[in-house]
């Protein structure tokens, strides 16, 4: 019943995400391809990551005129957007007709669609993988597959998150706003986390008595107080329940001497972590991406990089060539070796 919980709490958080602002993006992401990510004990840049994540779900490393890295700064940025994409390969019909969903000609599901089954999925895969290896059939690998790939996308829309503007944070009152130090209504996870130790204070300055008693102030204090710890401790629940290795470690930190790699989201709520920079680094590439500022979005971006380049360089022997990685993608060496091997099956008959 607590997994059901905890998957139902991260699925709410989706559907309750406020709608990010109605435009095309105009931003050049080729910055945004060089941040740096831990993936299978390997270091590579985001772009080569982006295609991994997306070939791993859809079978392609593209998504219509999309590139991996539009399609993943899409999935990060704007995810009321990206959950309309019909990114999930189903290959087995069994797997539709259990859940309830028609098949379609490219076997290809959104996560709108499939979030509405989320129960089922998490049912059925939850009893595949009791099943020893050899005993499972093919309709339970792919239950698990799918389930899989279902909680890797939720990690990475959550990983950012604590950007995205909440009704559960929303402060209306002016007094609050004011003692807070908040410019607007609509606030984010962190704008509330960087403002805990004032809730904190105004909590124990109130002595026990009836809510109705309260005035605006501590009402709307207590209200924050409770979601905040609310989220905090339900993230932490969903974690420990299905987090073995998180996805989108782009956050270095150090712990006893060594580095270790993280998202964003985690290292935000994390107890024994004091430098947490590089959530506020990238706050500020999610807040220039909504601005639509070129300008903004490279110098956050470039500032990341420089962070994350400095902790490696302090911890690792070996410092990860990512520019050539990056030259190497758009040679695409593989597709011309088919090409070429082609053209000489064609000559050789």
């Amino acid at each position: 019943m607590k997994n059901f919980f905890a998957l139902s709490f991260l699925f709410l958080l989706l559907l309750t995400t406020q709608a990010a602002f109605a435009h095309d993006n105009k931003i050049d992401l080729s910055k945004f391809k060089e941040v740096i990510v831990l993936q299978d004990g390997r270091l590579k840049p985001l772009e080569t990551y982006a295609a991994d994540m997306l070939l791993r779900f859809s079978g392609r490393k593209s998504y219509g005129k999309k590139d991996a890295t539009s399609w993943l700064a899409g999935l990060l940025f704007e995810p009321e957007k990206a959950e309309l994409e019909k990114i999930f390969l189903i290959n087995d019909p069994g797997l539709l007709d259990a859940i309830g969903i028609e098949p379609e000609k490219k076997r290809c599901y959104s996560f709108n669609q499939l979030k509405f089954a989320a129960d089922k999925i998490f049912d059925f895969a939850t009893k595949a993988s009791s099943l020893a290896e050899d005993q499972r059939a093919n309709l339970d690998k792919e239950f698990i597959r799918v389930f899989t790939n279902f909680h890797a996308y939720i990690q990475l829309v959550n990983s950012v998150q604590f950007s995205y503007e909440h009704p559960d944070f929303l402060v209306e009152n002016e007094n609050t706003r004011v003692y807070l130090g908040l410019q607007q209504k609509e606030n984010s996870l962190l704008n509330i986390i960087e403002r805990s130790s004032k809730l904190e204070k105004v909590l124990n300055d109130t002595s026990p008595t009836k809510l109705e008693d309260l005035d605006d102030l501590k009402k709307e204090v207590l209200r924050l107080s409770v979601n905040l710890f609310s989220w905090i401790e339900r993230i932490k629940d969903y974690n420990s329940v299905f987090v073995l290795k998180p996805e989108l470690a782009l956050a270095p930190y150090q712990k006893d001497g060594t580095l270790v790699w993280t998202n964003p989201l985690e290292l935000l709520i994390a107890n024994d972590v004091q430098d947490k920079g590089q959530v506020y680094l990238v706050d500020d590439i999610y807040q220039a991406y909504h601005q639509q500022d070129q300008e903004l979005f490279d110098q956050a971006v470039s500032k990341f990089n420089a962070y994350v380049l400095g902790q490696i360089q302090k911890f690792e022997k070996r410092v990860p060539q990512i520019k050539l990685e990056l030259v190497y993608n758009q040679l695409n060496l593989f597709f011309w070796a088919k090409l070429i091997f082609g053209l000489a099956f064609i000559i050789a008959m």
